[in-house]
């Protein structure tokens, strides 16, 4: 499931003008995520299994418009020793990020750790196979000797059905976005009453004439 662009986890804020909090972990966060979020951990549990069994380093890449959060989320739950996030806008801080990741990498290997997952991230398409080729470059340069390949996630996206904390927090959230627009609709129709009235005060001398 694809959440969309950053902006999506302030979608509710910008509609509402304030926040919809239901009391709930995770309410800062978008209906769906928590739902996305389990789509791809069962790919990345498949590539962590599989990497530790193989004795390997899985660079698992996604792609597409997800957002950041759902991403970090998804290798911190996942377990992955990295994440790479490419924004495909500046080449240098890329490379610089992929090296300081990869030095944690070796890091992690030198204390004795046989296998490993690497979650690698890019918006811009194009630019994915360079991204991918210039990870697993590095991490051989690194004097790193387990075998290294790249795998891409797959996810359900159309066919997700929905989690039992998206379930409630949708609903949640679609009753105090109600409470909102009554409340907002109740002061609207109190001004508009008033103003009303105002206006006919005015009027009676000239209906008079």
């Amino acid at each position: 499931m694809q959440t969309g662009s950053p902006a999506c986890c302030r979608f509710l804020w910008w509609v509402f003008r304030q926040p919809l909090c239901c009391n709930l972990l995770g309410t800062d966060l978008v209906v769906g995520i928590d739902t996305a979020l389990n789509d791809f951990l069962n790919g990345i549990d498949r590539a962590v299994d599989a990497a530790n069994v193989q004795k390997k380093i899985y660079i698992i890449h996604i792609t597409g418009d997800y957002c950041d959060c759902l991403v970090k989320l998804a290798a911190l739950a996942g377990g992955s020793e990295a994440v790479i996030v490419d924004q495909g806008r500046d080449w240098q801080a890329f490379q610089a990020l992929m090296r300081e990741k990869i030095q944690g990498l070796k890091r992690i290997i030198a204390a004795g750790k046989n296998s490993a997952t690497v979650i690698c991230f890019t918006r811009q398409t194009d630019q994915a196979d360079a991204s991918l080729k210039e990870i697993k470059r590095s991490i051989i340069d690194s004097g790193i000797t387990l075998e290294t390949s790249v795998i891409a996630l797959e996810t359900t996206l159309g066919g997700i059905v929905l989690t039992a904390f998206d379930r409630i927090l949708a609903q949640r959230l679609a009753e105090k976005a109600l409470a909102v627009l009554q409340n907002k609709c109740k002061s609207m129709s109190t001004r508009f009453t008033w103003s009303a009235s105002k206006a006919g005060r005015l009027l009676q001398p000239l209906i008079r004439i």
